[in-house]
């Protein structure tokens, strides 16, 4: 009987994952021959930014954050994987364009990010004074104020380098204006009227017993008058009653 022979039955040998030239003997029914291919290693090709980073507009002073970032890597044989193993640089914090490179095994991609200035937006008191109620002669007393600058970076701090105008001496209700990085805020506080709230002899006169028809004679003593501000003064014009 005659044996037919199926089409590409052959068998081959010689191939093996180690990198360099292999000879790769075709059998088929007891005869062969060869050929020649070559191995060479995987290596990275190209890396691509697939999905860039959630953030890409900054403030001075906030440190890159790659979250959300994709990085997919392409190598020679075709295939592909997403590599988080990558080194960064070009982010400066300078004010303006950063251009962001990444990098890995010889070949890079880049992105753009954009660095604006810190800036104040706005300050609020956030606790008043102690002190409400003033006396004439007083100055102001900032005890128990806290003031804190609003920054567009979304931070807060407490603030002391404030300015302060808008108290006065006069009698009455006072606006006083906080202003900080061209921002203000105000509080109130009340001047009262200067008052006299106490009167003393505080020097007694030297002569106490006087003869029928001898004058009063109070040259030596001294009257103080007591103010609501803390003020005292001698004074002499009082009125004299009672000496008959």
């Amino acid at each position: 009987s005659t044996t037919v022979l199926q089409p590409y039955q052959y068998e081959l040998t010689g191939y093996s994952n180690k990198v360099g030239v292999q000879t790769i003997t075709v059998t088929y029914y007891g005869f062969s021959d060869t050929f020649e291919i070559e191995v060479v290693e995987k290596q990275l090709a190209n890396i691509e930014i697939t999905e860039l980073p959630d953030v890409l507009d900054y403030i001075q002073g906030q440190e890159l954050d790659m979250t959300g970032a994709v990085i997919t890597a392409t190598y020679n044989n075709g295939t592909t994987e997403v590599i988080t193993d990558y080194n960064i640089s070009g982010f400066t914090g300078e004010i303006g364009i950063n251009n962001v490179v990444i990098a890995s095994g010889g070949v890079s991609a880049t992105f753009v990010v954009t660095i604006r200035e810190k800036i104040v937006i706005k300050i609020d008191i956030t606790s008043l004074p102690t002190k409400y109620g003033y006396n004439a002669g007083e100055t102001l007393d900032t005890t128990g104020l806290v003031v804190k600058a609003f920054y567009n970076d979304d931070s807060e701090q407490e603030i002391t380098d404030y300015s302060l105008v808008g108290f006065s001496t006069i009698p009455g209700t006072h606006v006083i204006t906080v202003s900080y990085a061209g921002f203000t805020d105000s509080f109130e506080i009340f001047m009262n009227e200067k008052f006299l709230s106490d009167f003393q002899i505080t020097t007694m006169p030297a002569k106490l017993t006087y003869y029928l028809g001898e004058n009063l004679d109070l040259s030596d003593m001294v009257a103080t008058a007591y103010y609501n501000n803390g003020e005292n003064y001698a004074v002499t014009d009082y009125e004299v009653s009672g000496f008959d």
